[in-house]
């Protein structure tokens, strides 16, 4: 029988966006199923969850540093997605394996905090993800939660439990990135960088082979040519012109957007997801590219109005992205 050893935890800061979790214990187990043990606490001792700006997701009882750490990745990838439904922008940090040890505070420092002796192992927190043994036991720098637990039960734990389940591969780096900057647009209190970069969430899916950087370089040479001789080529052709090498620059992005719009069968603002992909598109290239800013659709009551909808088709769009393109993982405990 192999014997238990390694644990993984990763603080992940909480971006206000001025909401609020209404989760008021400070630990949520989110598995128990002996021997692994996978639980979210708030980042500080006699914090609740609610009221953290940073928090914590643990797991125990992996029997080597291997297992821990797909783990680990595993359980960041439930937590980036299930935060992302709720609403909430979080940063897990990275996960990088040589990031990955703790590293040990001096112990001329560890005899500055109360209660704390020479044999105390000590070790610096941070953002991102940690593994290491469970024995002997440590303290990090910044703290750890201790209270009440609180096993969440019923329809709150269903959604949970439906992420997991899908969610069962590691991530390529694409859909990392397009959680990340989702999550990024969560956090944007500007309605038009949030509606940029919420659209740019899809567009981070697309392959690298399929972006051709080289015919983007050309293109946006021309466009600074064209910028330039605005004068000698008059403002509308020298508008005219620059319309259309964006669209050329942005053909291929369009095409596998629509690609990815495919997969839905819902609609979306009234629309089909084609149709709705197209319309959110646009807008982007507007707000990104375009001098329209006294048209209805591009204000920020027009834009806040949308969000909404256009965060559901985004993390549909995301949802559909990973049974394809992720790297299967090899066979590891929760």
């Amino acid at each position: 029988m192999v014997t238990a050893t390694y644990r993984f935890r990763n603080r992940m800061t909480v971006r206000r966006t001025g909401r609020k979790l209404s989760l008021d214990h400070s630990e949520w187990v989110l598995f128990d199923e002996p021997p692994n043990k996978v639980s979210l606490s708030a980042g500080s001792e006699g914090e609740s969850i609610s009221e953290a700006d940073t928090l914590i997701i643990g797991g125990r009882e992996y029997s080597s540093f291997e297992s821990a750490i797909l783990a680990g990745r595993r359980w960041r990838q439930i937590m980036a997605v299930y935060f992302a439904r709720v609403g909430f922008s979080v940063d897990l940090g990275d996960d990088r394996e040589e990031l990955c040890t703790p590293r040990e505070v001096d112990r001329i420092d560890s005899r500055t905090q109360p209660g704390f002796t020479d044999e105390t192992i000590i070790y610096w927190d941070r953002i991102g993800l940690y593994v290491l043994p469970i024995d002997p036991s440590a303290i990090f720098y910044y703290g750890q939660a201790y209270g009440q637990k609180w096993i969440m039960t019923g329809q709150a734990k269903r959604p949970l439990q439906a992420i997991a389940r899908h969610n069962q591969n590691l991530w390529s780096d694409e859909l990392k990135l397009a959680y990340e900057l989702f999550h990024a647009s969560l956090a944007d209190a500007n309605p038009e960088t949030k509606f940029i970069l919420a659209v740019t969430s899809i567009e981070a899916l697309i392959p690298r082979q399929e972006r051709i950087p080289e015919i983007v370089t050309v293109l946006n040479s021309l466009i600074d040519v064209v910028n330039r001789r605005r004068d000698e080529y008059g403002r509308e052709t020298a508008n005219s012109v620059k319309q259309l090498l964006h669209s050329d620059k942005s053909k291929s992005i369009r095409s596998i957007g629509l690609r990815l719009a495919d997969r839905l069968s819902d609609t979306y603002d009234g629309l089909p997801p084609r149709a709705y992909f197209d319309h959110i598109y646009k807008i982007r290239s507007e707000l990104a590219h375009g001098e329209l800013r006294n048209i209805w659709r591009l204000s920020p009551d027009a834009l806040n109005d949308q969000i909404r909808e256009l965060n559901r088709f985004v993390l549909d769009i995301l949802a559909a992205w990973t049974p394809e393109h992720s790297t299967p993982a090899p066979q590891i405990e929760r």
